[in-house]
């Protein structure tokens, strides 16, 4: 054979691992959308006004209601944008005020949207199906873009790659914050992927791709606008730099000047969009700066008690309604497995020096997030860092990351160790995680079977061994014991979103005020009014994402309960009798409620078209209302 059809065929066959995965990928992505397969916990609309409580569209799983943020909160408003008149505004009253719907990363006709592809189904199928699109986005792409980070750093270690790809995505903390982190460890992985590409490309059309993608990636990671995930990812992406240009010969290469241009061009352009952007959202940045809730939470770091850091070892035991309380809830306290320790001390005094020096970055970054979470940093260094704006419960998608990847270069890289090492390191790894265990009783759940103990002793002797050992078939067995049976059903498997369009509310609602210009108050219910907002229609209570304060002038005129109102939150309007006094008082910090006659002088200020009333008042007759619809508990009336 030829020298050099023999180099054709080899580099054939060392790209094949990319065309696998991106080929299985796309399958299922195609499947996906078709299909109109999602993993929303929009099921839980299936308790509300309904008499069976069935799930209809429900695979696998079920719909977890600790992810209000989701189901109760992005999936109405997200139909609000598609169902508005006109729809995909940046303007939506219903969500919040000025552009609270682009600055919540909802659908809307802007230059940004280009930076969104989660979003890009909306704009190319109906409703169900775009709304697949945003999750197999979330999740095929999220997988597919870390398996193929974890193939660039491995030089395609395919059974390695897979188990690092499943050890980071189905950690406790990614499938319980799964709405807001997979987006971001979608983009964060692409950039990496693509800036490595512009620097090894084979042509230069093929360099200019690669920088378009990563313009894109870089785009949407800046425009995604939560820096408590989007600091520890970003300082991450710093430190990969030496391992994603491992092993590319800048200053012998040809077209370096060229690679670099296309790499500021891009980076300029980003720079651009977020000056852009911001100065599009300006009120409404300025408005959520100077809430009261949730403010600017600015932080130095420091606080993290060991047990936050290393909680990740008990993550397997818990569930929704079994974890330790102290924590708050199973997403606060979810986190990611750290084996990283156990990586450090394995590798060889024989490991290559060039491998050592790539990976010291990683190192240093694992160690100094470390030190932040425990003892913080200067103010005036988290200031001009960024790391203000990170409260340090949140880096722990920083430093679980960074965990995970380190671990699997260990695996590929460093020099196998001598079985003896192998046995102690394995021995010694296990009686500290089960004298941490022991220690640590107030993390254990109330009931655990020994079956589920066994199993997971199991996971944990099958990783400990496959790290010391450099085995990545043990070390995959030990994920899938660990990560992936117990979360692989955080995230319920369904069909369709017929539990919120097939609700008996919303088609109430659907069959009147065709026009979606009137105004609409549901009463006793902020979960109700979410509902209502599914249908296009402008709700002025429910969940507020930045307050409405021409609405509260009505209310409050003098701006004495200013700080009631000026937050984030949940707002609830009460029935009160014509006797009874207004009201306006906070429940919680995310919520305020207002008792208000709804036939009375204050509440005619608002010019509400339409009234929903979610609960019997005989005490009050409702006479300036022409009732028009009445199921159930549910009553809709029409301002006479």
């Amino acid at each position: 054979m030829p020298k050099e059809s023999f180099m054709m065929l080899r580099h054939h066959m060392r790209q094949r691992p990319y065309f696998v995965v991106l080929f299985l990928s796309a399958l299922c992505f195609v499947v996906g959308v078709m299909g109109r397969f999602h993993f929303s916990s929009l099921g839980m609309w299936s308790s509300y006004n309904q008499v069976d409580g069935s799930v209809p569209g429900l695979i696998a799983g079920e719909p977890r209601s600790i992810r209000s943020d989701e189901w109760l909160l992005g999936t109405p408003w997200l139909l609000s944008q598609l169902n508005s008149n006109p729809p995909l505004e940046a303007k939506n009253i219903s969500v919040g005020a000025e552009t609270s719907a682009l600055l919540v990363g909802l659908p809307v006709k802007h230059w940004s949207a280009v930076f969104r592809p989660a979003q890009w189904g909306f704009f190319l199928f109906s409703t169900e199906r775009g709304f697949s699109w945003y999750w197999m986005v979330r999740s095929v792409g999220c997988f597919t873009a870390l398996m193929i980070l974890l193939l660039m750093l491995t030089e395609e270690a395919l059974l390695l790659s897979f188990a690092g790809a499943l050890w980071i995505y189905f950690s406790s903390f990614t499938q319980w914050w799964f709405a807001s982190v997979s987006e971001l460890l979608l983009y964060f992985s692409l950039g990496c992927i693509t800036l490595r590409l512009i620097f090894t490309a084979a042509n230069p059309g093929a360099m200019l791709l690669a920088g378009a993608a990563f313009l894109i990636s870089a785009g949407g990671f800046a425009l995604t606008l939560y820096p408590p995930f989007q600091v520890p990812l970003f300082y991450l992406g710093v430190a990969l730099i030496p391992l994603l240009l491992r092993g590319v010969s800048l200053y012998r290469s040809s077209r370096l000047w060229y690679q670099l241009a296309i790499l500021g061009a891009a980076s300029l352009m980003v720079l651009c969009a977020v000056v852009l952007f911001l100065r599009d959202n300006a009120q409404a940045v300025a408005l959520m700066e100077n809430t009261v809730y949730p403010g600017r939470r600015l932080s130095a770091g420091g606080g993290v008690a060991g047990q936050r850091y290393f909680s990740g070892f008990f993550s397997p035991l818990w569930t929704q309604d079994d974890f330790p309380r102290h924590l708050g809830n199973i997403s606060e306290a979810s986190s990611f497995i750290l084996l990283w320790p156990l990586a450090l001390v394995s590798i060889s005094l024989r490991t290559n020096r060039h491998f050592l020096s790539a990976i010291a970055p990683l190192g240093a970054y694992l160690g100094l997030t470390a030190l932040w979470a425990y003892y913080g940093i200067p103010a005036w260094l988290a200031h001009v860092s960024g790391w203000e704006l990170v409260p340090p419960s949140r880096a722990v998608v920083g430093w679980g990351t960074a965990s995970i990847v380190f671990t699997v270069l260990v695996l590929r890289y460093a020099k196998r160790l001598a079985w003896s090492r192998v046995l102690l390191l394995t021995v010694a790894s296990l009686g500290a995680i089960g004298f941490y265990f022991v220690s640590h009783s107030e993390l254990q759940p109330a009931t655990i079977s020994v079956a589920t103990m066994t199993l997971l002793a199991a996971g944990f002797l099958c990783a400990a061994v496959g790290i010391s050992s450099r085995s990545p078939l043990l070390l995959l067995l030990g994920v899938l014991v660990l990560c992936a049976w117990p979360h692989s059903l955080v995230n319920p498997v369904m069909r369709g979103m017929r539990p919120i369009l097939e609700n008996p509310l919303v088609r109430a609602v659907t069959a009147l005020d065709e026009s979606r210009t009137a105004r609409w108050i549901v009463f006793d219910s902020s979960e109700q009014a979410q509902l209502v907002k599914a249908t296009g229609r402008k709700v002025l209570n429910g969940a507020q994402y930045l307050p409405n304060f021409w609405m509260m002038k009505k209310i409050d005129p003098s701006g004495a309960q200013r700080d009631v109102y000026n937050r984030y939150a949940h707002a609830t309007f009460l029935v009160a009798t014509p006797e009874a006094q207004q009201a306006l008082y906070l429940p919680a910090p995310d919520a305020w409620h207002l008792h208000i006659d709804p036939c009375g002088q204050k509440f005619a200020q608002l010019r509400v078209d339409y009234i929903v009333i979610t609960k019997a008042h005989p005490e009050h007759n409702l006479s300036c209302y022409e009732q028009v619809f009445s199921e159930n508990a549910i009553s809709i009336y029409r301002r006479r």
